[in-house]
């Protein structure tokens, strides 16, 4: 099996999609709007009065951003996957827009968030029984000293921590079967198991390196925007038509949120095709179409 080149493979995922932003828009332009219309509906629903005072706008707000992520992101990120692998832009974007690739992509998804939940869940009660266990033996959480009670909170920390290290190294190796899925090869979590033996660490630091520095740059251009955007409504506006356009100002981060999208994509593609290989049988046809996405 493949070694997983961290540094190279982070310089490609970056490179990449910042050259070919556009045009992974244009090989996806339904689902894209499906997802950029999600996130303004929540932008747009999300109003200064508690959720309590108009449960059915929040709820239906809820129910609209959920569908269209569930919907849109796995016929975006087939489109993106297969155009990174192969360099493919289909001919008709309506009619690839949802199909056996995205249902089993969709369904990954379904099943990674599960099994993430199931494996928090059992951590969380493992750890709380084992500390109720050892507190009642010793007379319970009232007659700990405070040292104790801190002793405990540690202990929780810690634990939390290694769980969290744990999930981003199991969902690491397992990200390799959304690409598969979306190309049509075997998509089970089995599969991606065997094919990231070996590539478990590699893997868990490509993953944190890529994550870390792509949500430090979304970060710092919502706060460059922010910044910009809250100036110039002040200086437009009366002070009493500040506030409420204040609330929108997230809007103008869409162009980074589906940067951020672009990029945990890519970075599962170019992983895959770095350790697996791609399959010789599905280079694409058209002409003028690349196998294969080096940007670097």
């Amino acid at each position: 099996m493949n070694k997983l080149p961290v540094i190279q493979s982070f310089q490609e995922v970056f490179a990449g999609v910042t050259r070919h932003y556009f045009e992974l828009i244009r090989v996806a332009p339904f689902a894209v709007t499906l997802i950029l219309s999600g996130y303004l509906v929540m932008f747009i629903a999300s109003p200064a009065e508690p959720a309590g005072e108009e449960p059915f706008r929040h709820a239906l707000a809820i129910a609209v951003v959920v569908t269209a992520f569930v919907v849109g992101f796995p016929s975006a990120a087939v489109r993106w996957h297969r155009f990174v692998l192969f360099g493919e832009r289909p001919a008709d974007a309506l009619a690839s827009f949802w199909g056996r690739d995205q249902s089993l992509y969709c369904l990954n998804m379904v099943k990674l968030m599960l099994l993430m939940g199931v494996v928090v869940a059992a951590t969380m009660l493992a750890v709380f029984g084992i500390g109720a266990g050892i507190a009642a033996a010793l007379g319970g959480v009232d007659a700990l000293s405070e040292g104790g009670k801190a002793g405990f909170g540690a202990v929780a920390v810690v634990a939390a921590v290694i769980v969290y290290l744990a999930l981003i190294y199991l969902a690491a190796r397992l990200t390799v079967a959304f690409p598969a899925a979306a190309i049509g090869q075997d998509a089970s979590f089995r599969k991606a198991m065997e094919d990231t033996r070996g590539n478990g660490w590699r893997l868990l630091g490509y993953t944190l390196l890529v994550q870390l520095v792509v949500v430090i740059a979304v970060t710092i251009f919502g706060v460059i925007v922010g910044a910009i955007a809250g100036g110039v409504i002040a200086v437009l506006l009366t002070p009493e038509a500040v506030e409420p356009m204040i609330r929108y100002i997230d809007i103008l981060t869409l162009p980074a949120i589906l940067y951020q999208l672009m990029i945990g994509v890519t970075m599962m593609s170019v992983a895959y095709r770095e350790i697996v290989g791609l399959p010789q049988h599905s280079a694409p046809d058209a002409p003028g179409d690349e196998a294969g996405f080096h940007p670097v």
